[in-house]
């Protein structure tokens, strides 16, 4: 009943279909009207249930994975005309963000990730080199999923002037820097020659009271990863168990109704 396949070269799409010929021809024509939609109905009903285990998959295989990575396998449903279902992850990113299938593709497949928005704009304003990444530093305050945290970033890419409108590189000028302190606020600058300063390369955070501390430390090539979630196994395993208690519940269901409005 289950083929999973590949689309565009994603790895992130399952396709599920059903042949119903064996169970049309020992039906009479009375009944055989009902299979199609009591198919579609069913394999709509297992979808649901297989994107709710994969979605148990990822809390288990991830570390505190955050809600978008969490709610990102979504799902197409079958129709009486397309005895067809897809279960997916997300393509599509949120406002400045990354698509959840481009980020998870790693953990998948394995190998380096792509560069993050941030780091895009990084690259753009000159302080991070093109084939450079960043990972968060040793010490450095990470939200509850174990990333810095997005006001961070924001406020961290306005201090640099690297923002989309921005195109010349610049790092906090004195008067803003003034401003912040006064305000309370910390304030992030680069450091983008280790030799000079004795510190590792990357974007750190000054406090109100002048403390130092390293939040994103640059470095050379991506990021690797293991691969290490297959991704539509707990759907398939999942879907096969559940379709026929599905079908066989919408069949009867459909007949019973068939024979009180006759």
């Amino acid at each position: 009943m289950a083929d999973i396949f590949r689309q565009n070269g994603s790895p992130f799409a399952v396709s599920f279909e059903t042949n119903i010929a064996e169970v049309t021809n020992t039906l009479d024509h009375t009944q055989k009207w009902v299979v199609p939609y009591a198919a579609s109905t069913a394999l709509s009903r297992a979808a649901y249930d297989a994107r709710l285990a994969e979605m148990q998959k990822i809390a288990g295989i991830f570390d505190r994975p955050n809600p978008l990575t969490q709610k990102s396998v979504l799902y197409a449903k079958a129709t009486a005309d397309d005895l067809t279902y897809r279960i997916f992850i997300r393509d599509e990113a949120s406002r400045g963000g990354t698509a959840p299938a481009r980020y998870l593709r790693p953990q998948v497949k394995g190998g380096g990730r792509g560069p993050k928005p941030y780091e895009l704009l990084l690259r753009r304003v000159g302080v991070l080199a093109p084939d450079e990444f960043t990972v968060p530093a040793r010490g450095a305050k990470l939200d509850r999923y174990g990333n810095v945290p997005a006001s961070v970033i924001s406020k961290m890419l306005s201090n640099l002037k690297a923002r989309r409108d921005v195109g010349v590189m610049q790092n906090t000028t004195a008067r803003s820097a003034a401003r912040n302190k006064r305000a309370g606020g910390a304030v992030y600058f680069a450091i983008t020659e280790e030799r000079r300063s004795g510190l590792p390369r990357g974007i750190y955070e000054r406090s109100s009271r002048g403390q130092v501390r390293a939040v994103l430390i640059f470095i050379e090539g991506a990021p690797h990863y293991r691969a290490r979630y297959d991704f539509g196994q707990a759907a398939i395993a999942k879907a096969e168990r559940a379709f026929f208690g599905h079908f066989a519940r919408a069949f009867t269901d459909m007949v019973n109704r068939n024979r009180k409005a006759a």
